[in-house]
């Protein structure tokens, strides 16, 4: 049975938090999220995931993280406050102490990096300071010290030290035979501005970035390594293709029809003439813009086996008055009269709707505007040829597809008429020419 008192509480507390409820929830929701993700590495990103938190104290974002379900009352059936404590023990698990704590700690992280901090100690100091790798290293400092005076002091000690390893006790051990040394210290008056988005950068993507840009260095240095790295010219793409051989696989990404003053004529001039150079045995995967008159033409010169839809969710661009937003592009699907079945053992893959995001600038694997994922090109190679077989790309851009055709042991061979785009494509591993 539901008490009067509670229903009318909760239905004032629910009243209170609908003002202004869809940007509030949006901005909490998206924050709470990334202090969730942190919670999966806390040693590693504990300074992101406590600048989070003190950005959702700061703002009192916090308070559009209670639900109905989580309102209480008191014995009188009043409406208990729902507290910034409250939230980080609720959604968190973390205690008032260690909350403060964490605080405290990234409190004196920020300090410690501001721009007159870092110019004094790298003054006094033959070494660039090294910051704290997890607040167990701050905590000695703020427990044991007097004001930011010492515990600076003492950092730089730390951090001079000649350690190979920083640990909680070093620090510890520094502060002793501070304390204990008598010597005195002014303190420093250090202003820091609010937390801004800059101070949040995430942390999940910037260890993703890295991730990414590690995985492009390992491939370059697969490719210049490999007796079978992928060739790319700098030519024409229909004089190329005149001079190829039958390839197992076409695996491209012409131009797209924003690209090109006529479409029609476009797709005529190219693609019959790719197609012809596809063994009966083998695939094309043509990879096209999802605007009507681009599939019109295409479709008008050459119909496919099927039409698979590449989908992204991260890269949307503007957002049209009248239209809906454009997150998915056609890829035009051959097959020839003599082409074994498809090699692909994992179901989800196999679906005509590729759900995979776009290349990400923030993450180092963007070299092109229209650059596809390495990702779903290496599905249709795996798919389509085995190890030893020829992959062709005559709109070969910055080298995507050839260099995933490699990795996976093909012979692969492309052209491009950018010489820009060659140069790039040399970096990533390829080998480059400017003649056919």
């Amino acid at each position: 049975m539901t008490d009067k008192r509670s229903s009318k509480a909760s239905g004032k507390q629910l009243a209170i938090l609908a003002t202004d409820a869809k940007a509030g929830k949006k901005a909490y929701t998206k924050l709470n999220k990334e202090i969730h993700a942190c919670d999966k590495i806390a040693d590693q990103v504990w300074y992101e995931k406590g600048m989070r938190i003190l950005k959702m104290r700061e703002s009192g974002l916090y308070k559009w993280g209670q639900d109905k379900s989580q309102l209480v009352f008191d014995e009188k059936g009043k409406l208990i406050e729902w507290t910034f404590e409250r939230w980080l023990e609720t959604e968190h698990q973390v205690s008032r102490r260690h909350g403060y704590q964490l605080l405290d700690s990234v409190s004196f992280m920020r300090r410690l990096t501001a721009e007159n901090v870092r110019q004094n100690i790298e003054l006094a100091h033959t070494k660039a300071p090294v910051l704290p790798s997890n607040e167990r290293q701050i905590r000695p400092l703020l427990t044991d010290l007097q004001h930011d005076g010492e515990r600076i002091h003492v950092w730089a000690e730390v951090a001079n030290s000649g350690e190979k390893k920083i640990t909680a006790e070093l620090v510890q051990r520094k502060v002793d035979e501070f304390k204990a040394s008598g010597q005195v210290v002014e303190d420093v008056e250090i202003k820091l501005p609010s937390v801004t988005e800059k101070d949040l950068l995430s942390e999940s993507e910037r260890l993703k970035r890295e991730k990414q840009q590690a995985r492009e260095a390992a491939i370059a240095a697969q490719m210049q390594a490999s007796e079978t790295r992928p060739t790319l010219a700098l030519a024409d793409a229909i004089e190329w293709l005149g001079q190829q051989e039958p390839c197992d696989l076409l695996l491209t990404d012409p131009p797209y029809s924003t690209d090109v003053e006529d479409i029609a004529a476009f797709a005529k001039s190219w693609l019959p003439l790719a197609l012809s150079k596809v063994k009966s045995t083998g695939r094309a995967f043509v990879f096209i813009g999802a605007y009507p008159a681009e599939l019109a033409a295409y479709l008008a010169t050459a119909m496919p086996e099927q039409v698979l839809v590449w989908t992204y969710r991260n890269t949307l661009g503007p957002t049209p008055s009248h239209n809906y937003k454009l997150n998915w592009q056609a890829i035009l699907y051959f097959k020839g009269v003599d082409a074994p079945p498809l090699d692909c053992p994992v179901m989800l893959e196999q679906f005509s709707v590729q759900d995979i995001n776009a290349p990400d600038g923030r993450q180092g694997d963007r070299y092109h505007a229209w650059q596809k994922p390495i990702d779903i090109a290496d599905r249709f190679i795996r798919h389509s040829t085995k190890q030893g077989d020829t992959v062709l790309d005559p709109f070969a851009c910055t080298g995507t597809f050839l260099i995933a055709a490699a990795k996976l042991g093909r012979i692969a061979s492309g052209c491009d008429i950018s010489a820009e785009n060659i140069t790039i494509a040399e970096g990533r591993g390829c080998l480059t020419s400017k003649a056919i």
